[in-house]
């Protein structure tokens, strides 16, 4: 303000938490962020794709810590703290161009080799890897090593193997999206608004008072217990003394990516202590989405390991 006006062109989509979509305030020349990471920014353009690993699992193999973005990622998407890996970089000298962006595939040529042989394009790779890294088989055959280091990520000898894996990590790169359409894929029946007598659900049932998250040092949120109770393999989980989500799977209230869980984690943030003021309608909704997003995901079957 104090140089006389915000830049327009620095209010930017954010991935903040996993479903978890914000907008941000870019600021290049100061430490109005945190770390403002200039080297980052020039590579997030539309049409990019981008997934995020750890160096090493902080939590054990059952869940894994591969988020998906097309927009800027916070470095505390997933709690290990993220390392954002593009499908393409911008290349201003020798990139093919785009959409108006010069770019070239972010590959190695050992990389280039492989696809090439297999017929394929820098998407199916990218992909794959994905898939890959969400195979709850994958990551217990590998736990010892993905807890040391980098996940190595095997490739397939056989090219419909190899393309079954790519179209599998293009469903969850759609369940992942938070802007994507999935309505075909999602069951309407899972975390329905509903009041406790029965009513209507207004606008005034929709502030989160249940006690999920509150102020700790520094400002920060602090989860809190809140209110579910448990109906054999589903859970209600409630707004506040009169409405609640109906019919969550348990798998699903319990599912984890990047070392959050999904749901709670979501909650926390909306406390009304913390938010400072009721969900809108859409809010509520999209919790009720990202409730069958996730049950998709947590039920999803992935094609069986393949020779490498």
């Amino acid at each position: 303000m104090a140089r006389g006006k915000p830049n327009p062109d620095g209010l930017v989509p954010y991935s903040y938490r996993p479903f978890d979509a914000r907008w941000l305030y870019w600021e290049g020349e100061t430490k109005l962020l945190d770390e403002k990471r200039a080297e980052y920014k020039p590579h997030v353009f539309v049409g990019n794709l981008w997934f995020c690993s750890a160096q090493h699992l902080r939590k054990n193999p059952s869940e894994t810590q591969a988020a998906f973005t097309t927009h800027i990622g916070s470095y505390h998407l997933i709690e290990r703290g993220a390392i954002w890996f593009p499908l393409y970089l911008r290349d201003d000298q020798f990139g093919e161009e785009v959409n108006g962006v010069k770019r070239t595939a972010n590959l190695s040529e050992l990389a280039r080799a492989y696809i090439e042989s297999q017929g394929a394009e820098p998407e199916d790779l990218f992909h794959h890897v994905l898939a890959t890294l969400h195979d709850p088989a994958y990551r217990e055959a590998n736990a010892g090593g993905l807890r040391m280091g980098w996940p190595r990520i095997p490739l397939p000898a056989d090219a419909d193997e190899f393309a079954a894996s790519a179209e599998r990590g293009r469903l969850l790169a759609r369940l992942l999206d938070t802007e994507s359409k999935v309505d075909d894929l999602l069951d309407p029946s899972i975390a329905v608004p509903t009041k406790i007598d029965g009513s209507q659900i207004l606008d005034d049932d929709f502030k989160v008072s249940a006690g999920w998250g509150h102020f700790g040092a520094n400002q920060a949120v602090m989860p809190g217990q809140g209110k579910v109770e448990r109906r054999g393999d589903v859970v209600d989980v409630y707004l506040n003394d009169r409405a609640y989500w109906r019919d969550v799977p348990v798998e699903v209230w319990e599912y984890r990516l990047g070392g959050y869980q999904v749901l709670k984690k979501w909650l926390s943030y909306r406390e009304s202590k913390v938010l400072g003021r009721s969900l809108s309608v859409s809010e509520v909704s999209w919790w009720s989405e990202v409730a069958r997003r996730v049950a998709v995901l947590a039920t999803a079957k992935p094609p069986q390991q393949a020779q490498v």
